[in-house]
């Protein structure tokens, strides 16, 4: 079983919003409040049997279309008499549900009644929500139940049966739990997660005591909530019923290192389809990059996805997704007529020299600065935090080398994220690609009409030189390097300085934010 196709419209901050393709693992990113959870909710909410309060979220206009896939097992569940169809979720006007099955678009729908459908669609869906996970116990379970959540309650059924009915699922549960804490021993019974029917009467939770640390017996709720996070996402991730996996910021409370370990267990999970929303660098890969999605709110705070998508026609067909983003410039299907556009292509090649923790907070800025060196990068970092007044968040990130400048330039075109590319002089004299396909074919202009089309380009030459000839001279003391000449401009230029016809060109680029 898997999601294929989600369509969402008038849905709390979503607008409009089609995703006609998805992968093993779809990570979305963005700031908060830019509507990701919201995505992921519209995929769960045909798990829940009541409607959201219109007190809480105007969603009474809200239609919502999810096509799953569905295998011959999945087909038996749903008692077809066929091998695979197409299970299609449906959120009318009014919140109203419906659920029918097609083998192919032309053929007889064969409607599902709800609640057949929502239990089948319980059994092999569950949605952790990380920030939530830890908390809820204090909630009483009928409450838990009724909203439809998935968390610590349900872990223990579900960890009761995969003990049970797959022995060899358990066992790869427990070792990737020893992988992700190796300095600890134990061997969990069914009382790993506390039974739910005593939930109503603890004032903790009391889980199994075979847990070892050295020589001490502990619980699981003394390990830490990072320990405990990672028991259910593990056991989920293992369990062979549940084959789409949604998880919101699954980074919560874990180091670093632990993440790095959840997202390559992540990659190892196969057939399970995995939904992440996150705030972490770390989930943003060259190997994840062709399903990474960029959640913003536009100018009339309706949440958008980036990378754009195009669409001749409703109807599309994609390569396997094993296929680069660099391939996804002009998409068709030999047996089909339509055709989807991507407006921007990304060497990924190219991309996985670059890409790092550093690099990669490039994707959750407002707007990004792309500068050559690590005096650049240390100067504009500081007239940015002292002199820039406006409520986005402005990265400013050094490249290296000039050659470097077009592939962080894909990477921020790709997913709509504003720049601006700043160089020397030396740019015009050389072969720089950005510079060379900002301008073309055009040449014996002047300089200033050189520059001019380059910022049109998002690209600001410094006219007077070298980023030293553009800042006072007794700030830069020949016996030190140039990052720390930097520096020391970066904390003491005042705002009379940087108002100077000498530091114009640079006033110029903070004013364009």
């Amino acid at each position: 079983m898997r999601l294929v196709n989600l369509s969402i419209q008038h849905f709390k901050s979503i607008a409009g919003v089609k995703l006609p393709r998805f992968h093993s693992i779809d990570v979305f990113i963005g700031k908060n409040n830019s509507g990701k959870t919201n995505i992921l909710e519209a995929i769960t909410l045909f798990l829940h049997a009541e409607c959201y309060p219109e007190n809480i979220f105007d969603v009474q206009a809200a239609e919502i279309h999810a096509q799953f896939q569905l295998d011959a097992p999945n087909c038996l569940e749903l008692k077809l008499t066929c091998d695979s169809a197409t299970l299609h979720c449906m959120l009318s006007a009014g919140q109203t549900k419906s659920f029918f099955t097609q083998t192919d678009p032309a053929a007889v729908k064969v409607t599902i009644p709800e609640t057949h459908a929502r239990a089948f669609l319980q059994q092999h869906i569950v949605h952790i929500n990380t920030s939530r996970l830890l908390v809820e116990y204090q909630r009483s379970v009928d409450t838990q139940i009724r909203a439809g959540d998935i968390s610590i309650f349900f872990a223990q059924s579900a960890y009761q049966e995969l003990s049970e009915k797959y022995p060899q699922a358990y066992q790869d549960f427990l070792t990737s739990l020893h992988h992700m804490f190796p300095e600890l021993s134990f061997r969990p019974d069914v009382q790993l997660f506390t039974q739910v029917k005593e939930l109503k009467a603890l004032a903790d939770m009391q889980p199994g005591y075979h847990i070892r640390e050295n020589s001490r017996l502990r619980r699981l709720a003394n390990l830490g909530s990072g320990y405990l996070q990672l028991a259910v996402i593990l056991l989920f991730l293992h369990h062979p019923r549940y084959h789409i996996i949604i998880l919101d910021e699954p980074e919560n409370h874990l180091h670093i290192g632990l993440q790095k370990k959840l997202l390559a267990r992540f990659q190892a999970a196969h057939g399970k389809q995995i939904f992440i929303s996150t705030h972490s660098p770390l989930f943003v890969t060259p190997e994840l990059f062709h399903s990474l999605h960029r959640v913003v709110k536009d100018p009339h705070y309706a949440t958008t996805i980036y990378p754009e998508i195009f669409q001749a026609a409703s109807e599309v067909s994609l390569p396997p997704a094993s296929h680069t983003a660099s391939q996804y410039t002009h998409l068709s299907s030999p047996t089909q007529v339509s055709t989807r556009y991507f407006p921007y292509s990304v060497d990924i090649i190219r991309l996985a020299q670059e890409l790092n923790l550093e690099s990669n907070e490039m994707l959750f800025a407002d707007h990004v600065i792309l500068v050559e060196g690590e005096a650049d990068e240390i100067l504009f970092k500081g007239l940015v935090d002292r002199f820039y007044r406006g409520d986005r968040e402005v990265l400013v990130l050094a490249v290296h080398s000039n050659t470097n400048f077009k592939i962080y330039r894909d990477v921020l075109r790709y997913f709509g994220i504003p720049y601006c590319i700043v160089t020397d002089l030396d740019s015009l004299h050389g072969y720089i690609d950005v510079v060379v396909e900002a301008l073309g074919r055009r040449k014996n202009m002047p300089r200033s009409q050189y520059m001019q089309e380059l910022k049109k380009n998002h690209i600001y030459v410094l006219p007077n030189g070298s980023l030293e000839d553009h800042y006072p001279k007794k700030y830069q003391h020949y016996k030190d390097s140039k990052p720390f000449n930097a520096l020391r401009a970066a904390r003491n230029i005042t705002p009379q300085e940087l108002a100077s016809p000498q530091m114009a060109p640079l006033s110029e680029i903070l004013q364009t934010l």
